[in-house]
This record gives C-alpha cells, structure tokens and sequence, in this order.
C-alpha cells in the first residue's frame, strides 16, 4: 500500500470517528432536552450520560437490524406480494397510503429518485369469526377461524435514502425510551402533590377535632371515640408524611433526574423490544396452523413491543414517491 493511501485512508476514519463522536454528544443533548432541561445543572452531566445514551443507540441499532424488508409497496405487486395483501385490502389503499406521505426533501449527494423508504407501521387485530376452510377438495363452512386484520397504517421516518430512514429511527428509539423516563418523573411529581393534598385535607380535619373536643363533638360521639378517631387520622398521617418523604427522596432533583434517565437508558431491552412476527394467512385472511394443507402465503414481520404495553406491527418498505405540487 502506498502511503499516500495510507494517510487518506487514516484520515477517513479519524472522520467517521469524530463525526460519530459529535453524533453521541448531540444525542446526549437530545436525551436531556426531551427529560428535563435542567438535567444539565449537574456537575459533568455529558460524562454521566453519555455510557447510556451511546447503550441505547448501539440496541437501538440491533432492533433495526431485526426489521424486515424492504417490500416493493407497488400497487401491481399487490397480487403477488403476500404482505401487501394482508396489509392492504385493495392497490387502491396503497396507492392512497403512499400518495399520502409527506415531501421528503432530496438528498444533496444524489440524483433525483422517485423511490422512497420509510417503516411502515400498524396494528395488528385478531378476532374469532366463523368461515369457510378447504381441506383438499372439501370445502368446509361456519368454521371456527381467526381473522386477522391490520389497522391504523402509518409511515414512519420516510426518507430518501434507506440509510437515512434508519438513522432518523435510532432517533426514534431516543426518544421513547426518554418518554419513559419523563413518564416515570411526572408520575412521581404527580404522587407527591396527591400525597401533600391528601395530608393537607387531614391537617383540617384533625385541627378541626381538636378544637371541638371539648365541645358539641363529644355529645355526638362521646370522648374515647373521638380519641380513638384522632389516633386513627393521627397514624394515617404519619403514614402520609411518610411516603411523600419517601416519594420526594425518590424524585429529588436535577441529579436524581438524571439517574431516572441513565438507569432506563442504560438497559433499553427492558423497556423496547423487537419480535419477529411471521403468520401463515390464507387468501381471506384466515391463519392458517402450519400442518394445515389449506393454501396460505407466510408473512414476515416484525413487531415493536413498548414496556407500556404498545404493540406496533412493522415492515421496511420502499415506495414511488409522487411530489405535490408547489
């Protein structure tokens, strides 16, 4: 090798570094921006975070990596493309879902391509249904099946390039898991203003007895009640004062907050999964069991599983691409 090739090829990869190295601190950046802006009150709050962050994206990456695809969402590969089928009832509601995406701006370094990339994601339904089954050259009716469906069709991350669709998704997984985080943190803020009402309303109630013990209370309910009522109010807001220490303590502040974040950041497979999802339909859209001889066209996709219980059913595709006009 030639030392001119040498250097211009050690100067590449000093490139790629720094530029990925750029790249992890602006998602740093991002990840506290999305949380809690103050986050970077915290003495060296990049060193902190940027371990978790740098964890993420790398998972980020090997989610993507299970993604099927890219189909060729064509509205004349509709008869012969057994996702499409499924997931679209007509080429017409292709061509409408596609032609509904928006602009996607052209890259600078390349032609101009009506092609275009992007995830597309839906909800899978099931429903049990009664319907006809061929078994060989019997045809069977008011079947037990299982329908299914797929619903609420979006595109995500739609993008010129196919490169670029996967960068703009690690973004994506960023910014839900910090979603998480932010929800864990409100949900903390949240307890501890319930917590300080609920010990607030008791403070009234027990001043309240207090100041008529002596008084028209006892006729009602004679003193050992009212006693035993007032330690009763008594312990419950020991209980509460408590928990909203306990809750505050667990919230705490911008260092605290920053913990929440680099905790769920650092171990994103316990909030963010990717599973494959592969379904034998037959042309009704009926499942089909493995062992069956009914025809069925098997399906591959995958399915983004959130902590929350979200289920998005998810392909690559690339498309035609069609500009409105200016």
């Amino acid at each position: 090798m030639k030392i001119t090739e040498f250097l211009a090829g050690l100067m590449e990869h000093r490139r790629d570094a720094r530029k990925a190295e750029e790249g992890l601190l602006a998602a740093v950046e991002t990840a506290a921006a999305l949380v809690d802006p103050k986050i970077r009150w915290v003495s060296d709050y990049r060193r902190k975070l940027t371990p978790a962050v740098a964890r993420t994206l790398e998972y980020a990456d090997e989610l993507i990596a299970k993604i099927p695809g890219p189909v060729d969402a064509h509205p004349e590969r509709w008869d012969h493309d057994p996702v499409l089928r499924a997931v679209f009832s007509s080429p017409e509601e292709l061509l409408l879902t596609f032609n509904s995406c928006p602009d996607v701006p052209e890259p600078l370094a390349a032609p101009a391509d009506p092609r275009r990339y992007a995830l597309l994601t839906m909800t899978r339904q099931e429903r049990s249904v009664f319907g006809v089954q061929l078994e060989g050259d019997i045809v069977r009716r008011d079947v037990a099946r299982t329908a299914v469906n797929f619903v609420d069709l979006r595109l995500v991350a739609p993008a010129a390039m196919e490169a670029e669709t996967r960068e703009h998704l690690r973004g994506r997984a960023l910014a839900v898991l910090c979603a998480t985080a932010m929800d864990r943190i409100l949900a903390l803020r949240s307890r501890a203003q319930e917590l300080g009402e609920q010990r607030e309303l008791l403070q009234i109630k027990l001043k309240i007895r207090e100041s008529g013990r002596n008084g028209l209370s006892v006729l009602m309910c004679g003193s050992k009640a009212c006693d035993a009522e007032m330690v009763r109010a008594q312990s419950a807001l020991a209980d509460i004062t408590r928990e909203i220490a306990a809750t505050k303590a667990e919230l705490g502040g911008p260092a605290e907050c920053l913990e929440h974040v680099r905790r769920i950041l650092a171990h994103p497979e316990e909030y963010l999964r990717v599973e494959p999802l592969r379904l034998r339909l037959s042309p009704l859209g009926f499942k089909v069991a493995a062992e069956s001889t009914e025809p069925a066209a098997e399906l591959e996709l995958c399915e983004f599983k959130v902590r929350e219980g979200l289920h998005r059913a998810a392909v690559f595709v690339h498309f035609t691409h069609r500009r409105t006009p200016a």
